[in-house]
């Protein structure tokens, strides 16, 4: 397996993941192959996957526990955030859902079975994967360099146009749960 079309693996700008039996990154590529799977025992080459919209997100997410398959955060002009999904083992895009409002180049967060969220520099948005449309979206919350993290039916990450509030989002309705500032401590 070659990576054409300018693909070109960058270790400083890549996070690889492991899905099942496959080590999988984005290959920063604008054409040809975005994703690219490697055997996680041996390194060699498993599958590649072409036809996928551009993205700026340096990471991959897997949507369940099994690592069945891998979030890919696309970006669809005119500056609209998406998601496709994309079969661990085979490469095989499984669906896609195309965000209604704003970009980032965040990590896509599952949140729940059948469940995740997209965040962009404008919102964050948990939608719901069977029917391609969003649960809710606050807008009080907004990507930030590191993702959010889902843990027992609860969302945490930076809230405010500063990101300088850790916040705390009820992962069922999006409602801030709680907000704290955070201080240096020395």
């Amino acid at each position: 397996m070659a990576l054409a079309h300018g693909a070109a693996l960058s270790a400083a700008w890549t996070t690889p993941m492991v899905a099942g039996a496959r080590v999988i990154l984005p290959t920063g590529a604008t054409s040809g192959p975005q994703l690219a799977a490697f055997d996680v025992t041996s390194g060699k080459p498993a599958w590649t996957t072409d036809g996928l919209l551009h993205s700026f997100n340096p990471a991959p997410g897997s949507t369940d526990e099994d690592g069945g398959h891998v979030l890919y955060h696309h970006s669809r002009p005119p500056g609209v955030s998406g998601l496709t999904a994309v079969h661990a083992e085979t490469g095989v895009i499984a669906w896609q859902i195309d965000g209604q409002d704003g970009e980032s180049d965040a990590t896509p967060v599952p949140v729940a079975p059948g469940r995740v969220l997209i965040e962009t520099w404008a919102q964050v948005s948990l939608y719901d994967v069977a029917m391609r449309k969003p649960v809710w979206t606050n807008k009080e919350i907004a990507a930030a360099r590191a993702p959010a993290i889902s843990h027992d039916r609860h969302l945490y990450t930076f809230g405010g146009q500063s990101g300088e509030f850790m916040t705390c989002l009820d992962a069922a309705t999006g409602r801030v749960k709680w907000t704290s500032r955070i201080v240096r401590v020395r």
